[in-house]
């Protein structure tokens, strides 16, 4: 998310929204919450009061991209989390979009928070964090495809 290069020059999201995503009109967004950004202990930040957003944040790089891409697109605009995993910094990150979706009208798919996805059988989960192509196909599909309809009929 924030925008700053960790691996390669261009490769936060910031970045790619601004220099990738040329789309003139797409049907949605759909955004992860990044689990890279916990486990390089990037700062949190604020939701902003004003249009100014650090994106050296990871909230205010999230809110940019929202605002970006409602001014560019109006389209509707999904985040979904990571299941659970051991992580203060990514529990805060979860709790801070879910307040960014009440501000800014956008859904997130919670999977942090859903008690069917904490402790999976090694089935679903390759790790903590990674989802097998078996969890894919049984666990996050089904979640996905409800969610994205439901997104899709509102528009």
């Amino acid at each position: 998310m924030v925008d700053q290069d960790t691996s390669y020059h261009g490769d936060s999201y910031v970045a790619r929204f601004k220099e990738e995503l040329t789309e003139d009109k797409p049907d949605m967004l759909v955004l992860q919450l990044s689990t890279n950004d916990a486990n390089t202990n990037q700062k949190l930040g604020k939701i902003s009061s004003d249009d100014t957003f650090d994106t050296q944040t990871i909230t205010g790089s999230i809110e940019y991209i929202i605002n970006e891409a409602h001014k560019k697109w109006d389209c509707p605009i999904l985040i979904y989390t990571n299941p659970y995993f051991e992580s203060d910094l990514y529990e805060q990150m979860v709790d801070s979009t879910l307040e960014l979706a009440k501000k800014w009208g956008v859904q997130v798919l919670d999977l942090y928070h859903n008690s069917e996805f904490k402790k999976q059988d090694s089935l679903y989960m390759a790790d903590e964090i990674h989802p097998t192509r078996a969890g894919y196909l049984e666990k996050w599909m089904p979640l996905f495809e409800e969610q994205l309809n439901n997104l899709l009929l509102k528009k």
